[in-house]
């Protein structure tokens, strides 16, 4: 005899009726439990937040990635871009390290590209 099935309030999933617990997501199946609870949701400001973050992040990484050439060029972009999205702190902090980044990854570019030329005259001319 098969028995009697429901979904999951949570997460939908089908579950044997009279179950406490969701076995996929584990919520808890008592009506009385939770009632005003929704499932996760992001905040517009949550999403911000994080936006900032990665935008500071990016730029920190592509400016202590400097001396590889263009790391610090697209991270320093990938970190304004972000930047771009809100004004919190951590984004004006963001757009700046990036502006440094991308400068300073513009220098370490064409300080590779003068070694590169000093070691292929080197080569021509050993002497």
């Amino acid at each position: 005899m098969e028995k009697e099935k429901t979904y999951c309030h949570h997460c939908g999933t089908s579950i044997d009726k009279g179950s406490h617990y969701c076995p996929v997501c584990g919520a808890n199946q008592d009506p009385n439990v939770n009632k005003e609870r929704k499932p996760f949701e992001f905040s517009k400001e949550d999403t911000q937040n994080s936006l900032s973050v990665s935008s500071l992040v990016f730029s920190l990484v592509g400016l202590l990635l400097f001396y590889i050439p263009f790391a610090p060029i697209g991270l320093g972009i990938a970190g304004i871009a972000l930047a771009k999205r809100n004004e919190s702190s951590y984004s004006k902090a963001g757009k700046t390290i990036g502006i440094v980044s991308i400068v300073l990854g513009g220098i370490a570019l064409f300080a590779w590209a003068f070694y590169i030329i000093y070691l292929a005259v080197k080569m021509a001319n050993p002497c």
